[in-house]
Formats: structure tokens, C-alpha cells, sequence
């Protein structure tokens, strides 16, 4: 493959845009990329920086095919593959192997409204997909190797001093005044959890995550939620914990406005994780995500957006004062789960509280994905043993620490353990007619619970003690979670929403 000079790469590009004249042209700090109907075309810069190198065409060939293997583990459907570029007197031809003096990665375009900041604002993103999304990015945690790092709280500890002191040169005035206290109450953080960092990252962080999963490096492809645009040219950023990667996309939701799925993609990665601990650490990742992106505002000349960001990066840094366990209990159909999900994103600080529903538990001990059916052999005595014991055991780990909620039915005939009920500050009994539970029961698909009316009326109609606040279900989810946030909050909390501007390109 002949060489090529730098100026001679930058002649590349402008023959790029002639050659592809219906194309969109997007500049960025490292690529040129080229979007048309059909077809985008990545071609990289030939820069040097401290932290990639693309300074001959090999290296931004080896580039693209690292960006091409990465990117395939999220959005195969999008990664089409590596073209060379050739030049042909004054035009530049892609696909053409003759003799290329630079590579492009190609990808199918997909319509710039199916972006997910753009979808979500439009009303186009609902949480299912964002669950499904959720899913699919545990499995691939799930299958990446593990990789031992005694180094990750001091790599956390530098990064967030990094942008502090990034943060610190590019805002000024009030702002500035704001970088200063999150570097001092993130750092507290880190330093009241260094244990806990260290435990992580000896037990295994994951050897490549996506790295940048906020919502512009996602899009809608063919209904569903699609990563693009992960991280290839540092291991440094993509060696890292699972819910650290999370944490973008949590952020980022939260940042939008958007409470209630952020706290939905949360407990739904850490139901099928099981890694309940990492939940007191989620608020300084989400925050140390929040502050990245008042970073890349603030370097875009967008103070205000900066300044917004960096004010979800202090609200994630909060901490609970007297934080509430709440025990949701009552028969099938009465509408438990509803209540403590629209509860969660209430309670507490960003991202709110805990989730747990033992009918996710029972199915995660059995190996399965929670909206996958369970044989009847998995609801014996022993199971039952077994799916309590498990739920006591994961609420301890914050109950006093964090807001969490117990969604469970009690529904056997036997008083329940009272090492599952009496850590929980409030308990709450749920309770509606029978021919409503039936009802709501029949219309029931795709759930956790594969409970039906039968199994509902041989549940316990009536609180196991009078510690349980008896709350009428029979209404709108509406209604009954308004019922229960007045017991358990007094008040609900009002949140401020940021104004989001999801047109804008970093």
C-alpha cells in the first residue's frame, strides 16, 4: 500500500465530498464522515494526539478495523465493513483495491431523527425498548472477558481530577465556583468508596466495553435500540466496570428529564446482574458521566449546556438522609410492581431507589430472563425458601445506605420469614376485589409473574401483622401509586427538569 502525507490525506476528503455530492458532510475531531440515504463513509484524520495515533494511512487503516470489530459486538445490522480509497486522477473511488491510499469504514445510514436523544424527546423511545436495550447490553457484559485491575479506584480518581481540572479552565463565574464543589464532593465519594472500588476492580472489570453509551451514540434500527460508535482507539476508557458503562446511558436519561426510565435501566441491569452492591457506587459513575459531557460542551462553546450537565453531576452526588426501605406486598394483580416502579424514581437522590420483585429473583435462580416462563416445579416450599432468602440478603446490602423498595406477594398461608419483613421501615399491603385481580390477571402477558386468578385466590387476603399500611388498589396505577408515595413520602418530590436540546453535535 503506497504511503500518503498528511496534506495528501486532507485532499482525500475534499475529493470524498466531491465524489459522494448527495452526501452530508459531518466533521468531528478525528473523522470526516459522509452520510448519504443509503451508505455513511468514516474516513479518519491523520492526527497525532496524546491518546490516538492516525498519522499514516496504515494506522487509520488498523483504526478502522479496530472501529469496525468493536463496533459489530453492538450494531452488526450498521457495520458494514473496511473500503479502501483510491484516487483516479482528481476523483476518489471507494471499493476499488488497486492500489489505496486510504480506508473508510462503512456503515448504513440510519434517519438522523432515530437518534435516541431525538426519538426520545419526540416520544419514540418507550421504556420496553429501553429495556430490551438494557438486556442485550448485559448479555454482551455478560460474555466479555474479565480482566483484574488493582489500579481502578486510582484510574477513577484520576479521570474525575482530569475533567475537574478541564472543567476549571474552560468555565468561569458561578460555573466555576460549581466545578469546584463537584471536585471536592466527588473526590469525598471516591474516597468513602475506595474499598469498594478497589473490590471491583479485583474482582474483574470487563476486558472492552462500548465506553460511550449516551444517548447520541444510539439510534432506532428497524424498532429497535442499537449502540454505535464505541470507543476502539484507548483501553484505558474502555477497561472498565460494567455499571460504569451503564451509567452514560442512566445519566443521560436522567440529564433529559427522563427519571423514570433512567431508574428503570438501572434495576433492570441490576436484577439481571445481580450485583446489588454496585449500586451505591452508580451515583458517582452517573455523575462522572454527567461531568464528560459538560466537558464536551464546555470545549464545544456551550456554557450553558455545560452548565446544565455539571448541575446533574451534583445532583448525583447527594446523599440519602435516613433512607426509607419500603415492603410492597398483597396478592397477584393488585398491582405491586407498577406501584414500586413508578415509586422508585421518587424516592431519594438520582437515581432514586432500589428495585427489587421477587418474581425477577425466583427467576434469575432458575436461570432465566424474567419475562421467560417458569415450570411449576419453581414455586415449591424450598423456592420459596430460597427466593426470601435471597431478597432479604440483597436488600441488606443498602437498606440504612439507600432508598430501597421489596416488591413481593407473601402469599402463603404461613407467616412470612421476620428477617425479610422487619428491616423495612414501611410496609405496605395492597388489596383489591377479586374479581378486579382476575380481570387484571387475564389481560396479564409477557411479565415476570406467571401467576393466574387460580393461584391468586389461594393467596392470603390480609396482611400478615398490622405493621402493614392496608392501601385499596382498586384504581388506576395512578391513583394507587399516588396513594402509596403519600404514605411513604409525605410528599412526593418534585424535580426540576433541565431544559435538553437534543439537536446539538459533539
Amino acid at each position: 500500500m503506497a504511503s500518503v502525507r498528511s496534506e495528501d490525506a486532507g485532499n482525500t476528503a475534499q475529493l470524498l465530498r466531491e465524489a459522494l455530492p448527495g452526501a452530508t458532510h459531518h466533521e468531528t475531531h478525528l473523522s470526516h464522515v459522509f452520510v448519504d440515504s443509503l451508505d455513511t463513509y468514516k474516513l479518519k484524520k491523520p492526527v497525532r494526539l496524546s491518546f490516538v495515533d492516525y498519522s499514516t494511512a496504515e494506522k487509520r487503516k488498523e483504526g478502522c478495523e479496530r472501529e469496525l470489530s468493536v463496533n459489530r459486538r453492538y450494531s452488526p445490522e450498521l457495520y458494514l465493513g473496511v473500503e479502501p480509497v483510491t484516487i483516479s486522477g482528481d476523483k476518489a473511488l471507494i471499493g476499488d483495491d488497486s492500489d489505496p491510499v486510504d480506508w473508510v469504514v462503512h456503515m448504513r445510514s440510519f434517519d438522523e431523527e432515530d437518534r435516541a436523544d431525538r426519538a426520545l424527546t419526540e416520544g419514540r423511545l418507550p421504556p420496553s425498548k429501553l429495556i430490551r436495550f438494557t438486556d442485550r447490553l448485559f448479555a454482551s457484559h455478560d460474555e466479555t472477558p474479565r480482566l483484574r485491575l488493582d489500579t481502578w479506584p486510582d484510574t477513577f480518581r484520576t479521570l474525575a481530577r482530569n475533567i475537574a481540572s478541564d472543567l476549571s479552565r474552560r468555565l468561569s463565574g458561578r460555573e466555576a465556583n460549581s466545578v469546584k464543589t463537584w471536585a471536592w464532593e466527588i473526590e469525598a465519594l471516591i474516597h468513602r468508596e475506595t474499598d469498594a472500588l478497589d473490590i471491583r476492580g479485583r474482582n474483574g472489570l470487563l476486558a472492552h466495553c462500548h465506553g460511550d453509551l449516551h444517548l447520541k451514540n444510539l439510534c432506532l434500527w428497524k424498532g429497535e435500540l442499537l449502540a454505535y460508535d464505541a470507543l476502539e482507539f484507548d483501553d484505558s476508557l474502555v477497561q472498565i466496570d460494567p455499571l460504569y458503562d451503564l451509567a452514560f446511558l442512566v445519566s443521560d436519561l436522567w440529564h433529559a428529564g427522563h427519571w423514570h426510565e433512567a431508574n428503570a435501566v438501572a434495576n433492570r441491569y441490576v436484577a439481571l446482574s445481580s450485583d446489588y452492591g454496585g449500586w451505591l457506587l452508580l451515583p458517582a459513575y452517573c455523575s462522572l458521566r454527567a461531568a464528560i459531557r459538560a466537558m464536551a460542551e464546555a470545549a464545544s462553546q456551550h456554557p450553558r449546556r455545560a452548565a446544565a450537565y455539571l448541575r446533574t453531576a451534583l445532583a448525583f452526588l447527594q446523599q440519602p438522609l435516613l433512607p426509607k426501605s419500603v415492603l410492597i406486598a398483597g396478592r397477584s394483580g393488585t398491582g405491586k410492581t407498577t406501584v414500586a416502579e413508578r415509586l422508585a424514581s421518587m424516592m431519594g437522590p438520582p437515581p432514586g431507589a432500589l428495585h427489587i420483585r421477587s418474581d425477577v429473583v425466583r427467576k434469575r435462580l432458575a436461570g432465566l430472563m424474567p419475562e421467560e416462563t417458569i415450570t411449576s416445579d419453581a414455586y415449591t416450599e424450598s423456592s420459596k425458601k430460597a427466593v426470601y432468602e435471597t431478597c432479604r440478603f440483597e436488600a441488606e446490602i443498602l437498606v440504612g445506605k439507600w432508598p430501597v423498595i421489596l416488591d413481593v406477594a407473601l402469599a402463603g398461608e404461613d407467616l412470612p420469614p421476620a428477617d425479610l419483613v422487619e428491616p423495612f421501615s414501611i410496609k405496605v399491603w395492597l388489596d383489591a376485589p377479586e374479581a378486579v385481580l382476575a380481570r387484571r390477571l387475564g389481560r396479564r402477558h409477557g411479565d415476570a409473574s406467571d401467576a393466574d386468578a387460580a393461584v391468586m385466590k389461594r393467596q392470603r387476603k390480609t396482611p400478615p401483622s398490622d405493621e402493614f399500611i392496608l392501601i385499596d388498589a382498586d384504581a388506576d396505577p395512578e391513583t394507587v401509586t399516588a396513594r402509596v408515595a403519600e404514605c411513604v413520602l409525605g410528599n412526593p418530590i418534585e424535580r426540576t427538569q433541565e431544559v435538553y436540546d437534543p439537536t446539538h453535535e459533539i
